[in-house]
């Protein structure tokens, strides 16, 4: 959006297309009208507008807002509270002599779009949660088109788990208050987080989510376990194991592998004091496995992930190279991540696999570095399309 076009909504009064908030602290007025303008239920197919630095009644309020505080603000939006993600962007800019944050929020290809478990939708200058009929709404009109909100030939509602649907899936997915006012069919409840598609076929999410048999439909969609008694492939096993299954079943099963794998001995500490020490930090292990669920290719390649457990380290191979707006040079940096399967992530936030997204790698590294493991090592492939992690013993 080009500086004029900001000038002349800046002049007009708040509106389906303008919000104005006074600073930064206005923290979930903000996620609403982002949710809110990203869902456009009145299909304006315009970006909505949020001017941070103005007051309630139109006075300049004299911010001063650095570039980096901006920065922070939208990783802080994109850390989760929003589902699936918008695409917003920001513009530090001073307009009629007032110093203003515009943060642009483009409609949404993958609605509704969700604030803590609610969907939220524009009424001419304020936001408001959506009604059922509105829901239902946004999700006819989804042109969804990334591969895991896809639906799946020849899946039907009986090859998913309903049970686990109805009575784990949904209450983490959509606020209690949302549920128990809703008048929606379950169908519909589905269909709005994308298990469903618009015309109630199951997706890839819902396979993957709460497939009966996942891997009849997405053949790669398990984790390949190895514990090598040794420093290379070849050496003999002492542990293996085919992890499918459920998300959360095969994440967890992967997990306890891990935690039985790790070592933990008995240290002293610079004060005299016993302490556990670990070979491998479980939480930077917990968060690459994570990742590598969430980002690896369900659509073209039928690999699993693997985990290859060496005496001296640990290697996690996923299928599925950089993409979108990550390369293999700058893979890993801070501010730099893109989702091949958005609607997944989502999911892994609703179970409570990921508080935060696009702070993984950053965090895996403070992790490794605390407990004195050294630096991470990443190979990502672009033309071989897979990303290879190996993470060595401290």
């Amino acid at each position: 959006m080009d500086e004029q076009t900001l000038l002349d909504l800046w002049r007009t009064p708040e509106s389906e297309l303008v919000e104005w908030k006074p600073s930064l602290s206005q923290t979930q007025s903000i996620y609403k009208a982002v949710c809110a303008f990203a869902n456009d239920v009145s299909n304006t197919q315009q970006s909505g507008v949020i001017f941070v630095g103005r007051e309630d009644n139109g006075d300049c309020s004299n911010l001063v807002i650095t570039d980096q505080l901006s920065r922070n603000f939208i990783d802080q939006i994109r850390s989760g509270s929003i589902q699936p993600l918008p695409v917003i962007s920001h513009k530090s800019i001073v307009l009629d002599g007032c110093s203003v944050v515009a943060l642009i929020i483009k409609p949404s290809i993958s609605v509704p779009v969700q604030y803590e478990g609610t969907v939220y939708v524009r009424q001419g200058p304020s936001n408001r949660k959506a009604t059922a009929t509105e829901i239902t709404t946004l999700t006819e009109k989804r042109t969804n088109t990334s591969f895991d909100g896809q639906g799946v030939n020849g899946a039907e509602m009986d090859d998913l788990d309903e049970p686990y649907l109805k009575g784990e899936y949904l209450p983490n997915a959509i606020s209690r208050e949302v549920l128990l006012e809703n008048g929606r069919t379950l169908k519909e409840q589905l269909a709005s987080l994308r298990i469903l598609t618009p015309q109630f076929q199951p997706t890839n999410l819902g396979l993957l989510v709460a497939g009966k048999d996942a891997r009849r439909f997405l053949p790669g969609a398990y984790i390949q376990f190895l514990r090598v008694d040794g420093l290379e492939f070849g050496d003999p096993e002492r542990d293996s194991a085919e992890i499918s299954g459920q998300l959360t079943l095969m994440l967890n099963r992967a997990l306890e592998k891990i935690r039985a794998n790790i070592q933990v001995t008995k240290i002293m500490d610079d004060f005299g004091r016993m302490v556990d020490y670990s070979n491998y930090p479980y939480e930077a292990l917990r968060e690459l496995i994570v990742n590598a669920i969430l980002h690896r290719d369900y659509r073209y390649s039928n690999t699993p992930t693997r985990i290859t457990w060496f005496d001296d380290r640990i290697e996690i191979s996923n299928p599925g190279g950089p993409y979108g707006g990550v390369t293999e040079q700058n893979f890993g940096q801070p501010h730099v991540n893109d989702y091949r399967n958005p609607e997944l992530a989502a999911a892994l936030k609703y179970l409570g696999y990921a508080e935060k997204f696009g702070v993984g790698i950053a965090r895996v590294r403070r992790l490794l570095k605390a407990n004195g493991n050294p630096e991470i090592q990443f190979e990502p492939r672009y033309a071989d399309n897979y990303v290879l992690a190996i993470v060595r013993q401290s």
